[in-house]
């Protein structure tokens, strides 16, 4: 069973939602999308082609009050990227795409298609969830002054892909997702920006060594 106060904000934040969805389909005269929607996926573009290095910390808090915490960096140069986790390290360097599972080794993975084509194709999925003819999350704003966007589920699906209401905040200088806060039914996932840089290192952006021998 959901937290109070988790039940309390996810009731809040879906009335503001659907309070500005009223007004904005008033002034509009027709169901446009409000201007959240336009400004939230030029944010998240804007996240996946800037140039920085981060480490973030992510902490899942299950509805029993336990947590799990691990821990995130992502260096991106378009278009060489590297983005190491607790499952292991993927990217793409130098035209290429590899990947590296814990205690089983690396592999390249062929040859990476253009940048701008993954940044197209997630900006694909990304619109058809925000901003299609029956979007699945509506968008506000959380805090425009901050970056920070709202997303609340407005259907009832299995596994949404962020839940039932998150809240994304980017930094103003790089991109970035500075933090994002995701409510699920079984628990909140909360990422926090712990190091953020504009400038990549060349260290930031090195293979693994058996590929750098490999290669």
């Amino acid at each position: 069973m959901r937290a109070r106060g988790t039940v309390t904000a996810t009731i809040a934040a879906a009335v503001a939602v659907g309070a500005l969805l009223a007004f904005v389909v008033a002034r509009a005269g027709g169901p446009e999308p409000p201007p959240a929607v336009d400004a939230f996926l030029a944010a998240w573009r804007r996240s996946l082609t800037g140039t920085y290095a981060t480490h973030q910390v992510v902490e899942r808090r299950l509805v029993s009050g336990r947590t799990f915490s691990s821990e995130v960096t992502l260096a991106q140069r378009p278009p060489d990227r590297i983005r190491v986790d607790s499952s292991g390290t993927e990217g793409r360097v130098g035209g290429r795409r590899f990947g590296c599972v814990p205690d089983g080794g690396c592999r390249f993975g062929g040859d990476a298609p253009p940048y701008a084509k993954d940044v197209d194709d997630e900006m694909g999925l990304l619109r058809a969830i925000v901003a299609s003819e029956t979007p699945l999350y509506a968008t506000a704003y959380s805090d425009a002054g901050a970056g920070c966007f709202l997303l609340v589920l407005r259907a009832r699906v299995l596994a949404p892909p962020y839940g039932e209401d998150a809240t994304f905040c980017f930094d103003a200088a790089t991109g970035a997702l500075r933090t994002s806060v995701v409510h699920r039914a079984e628990a909140t996932d909360t990422t926090t920006t712990v190091d953020l840089r504009a400038g990549v290192r060349p260290s930031d952006l090195r293979l693994p060594p058996e590929l750098r021998r490999a290669s």
